[in-house]
């Protein structure tokens, strides 16, 4: 499915003037913000504007330790600009970067000129630097962070040396910089935009709602969030939002190259998914059960913990990780059902975290927290789940296969291929080997309900599935509606 980079490929040729400024440039140039423009974009001092071309050509030049990229993809995204009719020759200006550790502050912005006193304002969010997440962290119980504060000083002094129309947007923290610099820039500022927008980027708490420079410019916002958001889902959103299509999974669904764009738009669903509003309850109901105190203490902590060895970056903690595993002030033993699954723990674990949290910050105030440390023996590195990784190798024994559908049990699941098509496995039970052994896969017998399949040592029996396009059924009601006999294999493509 196409996402922005195809988008420029397939309409780059198209002039502002011939295809008006859409939704999907606004991404677009929220995205460019990420691009590292030190010693090629003139600051708010220079009177000079770059174009996005020769943005792109002197870029291509340097070298990685200085294109400090976030991603891969914003790097290409650049290029592909550079190259196009569309955004090519759109001029860039006022570019700033802030990264100041001891005041937990990372800020970067930047102006795009999209005609004559029309423009555009995209402010970067959340890079990979530790300060960087810390001062997302600090939104959940100060306002006015200094990233929001530079936010606002930037808009008054970009509106002071424009005219004319003004677009703000930024995706994750940038979209909530947007925002807060939208509500806090004063009524004349307010009158010249045009439209702010929120991709993916966290909500606020009560006192910016409840503001009357948020109630001025409430109408103009529009928030964009995928069908499994997180990060947009997190505090207090008044504005209405609208809910995008992902062609990634869970948390991986923050990513904007991930969101499908059809012609000049994007595709868009109707409601978020069940994961997605149980997260939003949870960590909504676990902030609220905290006074702005006590998550104050818990983030600290935290960061503490995470920076015991000195890190700037994610990918230096990255790399200390299975070193700089802290102490732990708390634990708490789960007792796990024989048919325990990915998303029953999770639910275990979430009752059990709120409260650990709230003991621990009361023994940090009294001062009686004990730190133990972690022991090296039995530890071991838990990987990012990935779709592929539920692509069920029927070589395996039946009770490795078993254990994979609970394990990944919601997500990404358990999965083979019926007739050409996806079949997600939710329920399974192993069983004794058959006399005839058949090739790994091989359904060797359909029975009360149950679908028996072959594996590499041992039978699994399928007891809840989901077909591609379908809704999660019992064997019994699949079987009711699609045939399956002894002898279908079921493959891994």
């Amino acid at each position: 499915m196409a996402n922005v980079l195809d988008y420029i490929d397939w309409r780059g040729d198209l002039t502002f003037e011939q295809s008006p400024f859409n939704l999907v440039d606004n991404l677009i140039l929220s995205c460019l913000s990420y691009v590292v423009m030190d010693g090629i974009v003139g600051g708010l001092d220079s009177a000079n504007g770059v174009s996005v071309k020769e943005l792109a050509d002197s870029f291509e030049q340097l070298s990685k330790d200085e294109k400090n990229l976030r991603d891969p993809k914003d790097e290409t995204l650049l290029l592909s600009m550079g190259k196009s009719k569309r955004f090519g020759d759109l001029q860039l200006c006022y570019y700033e970067q802030q990264i100041d550790h001891q005041a937990e502050k990372q800020f970067a912005a930047v102006t795009i000129a999209l005609e004559k006193d029309v423009h555009y304002i995209s402010y970067r969010g959340t890079d990979f630097t530790v300060t960087g997440w810390k001062e997302d962290f600090n939104m959940t119980f100060r306002t006015g962070v200094p990233a929001q504060q530079e936010a606002v000083r930037y808009l008054k002094q970009v509106a002071q040396k424009t005219k004319g129309k003004l677009y703000i947007g930024g995706h994750s923290k940038g979209g909530n910089l947007a925002t807060f610099a939208a509500a806090f820039a004063g009524l004349k500022i307010q009158q010249r935009i045009v439209a702010v927008y929120n991709n993916d980027g966290p909500g606020f708490l009560e006192d910016v709602i409840d503001s009357a420079g948020y109630q001025a410019i409430y109408e103009k916002i529009q928030t964009f969030i995928p069908q499994t958001s997180l990060f947009g889902m997190m505090l207090e959103h008044a504005e209405p939002f609208t809910i995008l299509e992902s062609s990634e999974y869970f948390v991986m669904q923050h990513d904007p190259y991930s969101w499908k764009v059809l012609g000049p738009d994007f595709i868009y669903l109707e409601k978020v998914t069940a994961s997605s509003r149980f997260l939003d309850q949870t960590i909504r109901g676990w902030l609220a059960s905290l006074t702005p105190e006590q998550r104050e203490q818990f983030v600290d902590t935290m960061f503490e913990l995470l920076t015991v060895e000195e890190a700037d970056t994610l990918q230096d903690l990255g790399k200390i990780w299975l070193t700089n595993t802290g102490d732990m002030l708390k634990k708490a033993a789960v007792l796990l059902d024989k048919k325990e699954t990915g998303a029953s723990l999770h639910d275990k674990l979430s009752a059990l975290g709120g409260p650990l949290v709230l003991e621990v910050l009361e023994e940090l105030e009294k001062g009686t927290a004990v730190a133990v440390p972690q022991p090296n023996e039995g530890s071991s590195y838990a990987k990012m789940l990935k779709k592929e990784m539920g692509n069920i190798d029927w070589t395996q024994s039946a009770v490795v296969i078993e254990r994979l559908v609970r394990g990944l049990n919601s997500w990404p699941s358990a999965y083979t291929y019926f007739d050409g098509r996806t079949l997600k496995i939710w329920d399974a039970d192993v069983e004794e080997e058959c006399a005839e052994k058949r090739q790994p896969g091989t359904v060797v017998a359909v029975d009360k309900g149950r679908i028996l399949v072959q594996t590499g040592d041992g039978i699994l029996a399928l007891k809840e599935v989901q077909l591609e396009g379908k809704k999660r059924m019992d064997a019994a009601s699949f079987l009711r509606g699609y045939h399956v006999a002894e002898g279908m294999v079921f493959k891994r493509s």
